[in-house]
């Protein structure tokens, strides 16, 4: 019998939602966002508010 793999979210961004978050982004080198989270999906697409990007290094020596 094969049992079906049930992907289950790492993280519990309902805690998050309307605070202040920071996203490092994978594909741009050295840029993060931050914002106000408003909302995401299953596959962690997130809606951030008054989001501004920053430099990941800056970032990081803040």
């Amino acid at each position: 019998m094969v049992v079906p793999c049930r992907k289950e979210t790492v993280l519990d961004l309902a805690k998050f939602v309307d605070r202040g978050v920071s996203v490092k982004l994978s594909d741009v080198n050295h840029l993060a966002v931050t914002g106000t989270l408003k909302g995401y999906d299953q596959l962690l697409n997130l809606v951030l508010d008054e989001a501004s990007e920053s430099s990941r290094e800056a970032f990081v020596l803040s």
